[in-house]
């Protein structure tokens, strides 16, 4: 990292000089100019990605499962699916591709046959109305299905009956 310089017109335009290289114009002079040689830092993280992987930790600790149907928007079989419980008596199933950020939300009352219509999009700020009822169905308390291993109807989470 030699000596460089920053020169900034009357217009706005940005220029950077490397001495030591004195035929480079970069992209981004201003960037080169304050970073010199260093590596460039990496793209963020897209947010349904960061979404999926805080998911997955305590306290909300979602259970996704691979669908194994491809994405509606891209194509791709990165979509992962999981089960919630945003209202009372009222089931979810929530999809997400994690390769472009297309959600799905679709609330039903099965022990009644009714199903609303699916809702799906992209837009994660502002929030569309589906990446907005995935939000709800990972992060509101107690809305996610988290049934032990080996707990039936009629028992305890802890294995035990209920009865006894």
């Amino acid at each position: 990292m030699g000596e460089r310089w920053l020169s900034v017109c009357r217009c706005g335009r940005i220029d950077a000089f490397f001495a030591d290289q004195p035929e480079a114009q970069p992209d981004d002079p201003l960037a080169a100019y304050l970073l010199g040689s260093l590596p460039r830092a990496q793209a963020p993280t897209p947010v349904w990605v960061r979404c999926f992987l805080r998911s997955v930790e305590e306290p909300w600790s979602i259970r996704w499962r691979y669908r194994h149907e491809p994405c509606d928007r891209c194509a791709t079989r990165v979509v992962f699916e999981f089960l919630a419980c945003p209202r009372e008596y009222v089931l979810a199933t929530c999809s997400l591709c994690l390769a472009c950020g297309h959600a799905t939300a679709e609330y039903a009352k099965p022990w009644h046959g009714l199903t609303e219509t699916s809702v799906g999009g992209s837009a994660w700020t502002p929030a569309c109305p589906a990446v907005q009822r995935v939000r709800d169905c990972i992060f509101r308390p107690h809305a996610t299905m988290r049934n032990p291993i080996g707990a039936t109807p009629g028992s305890d989470f802890d294995g035990e009956s209920a009865d006894a």
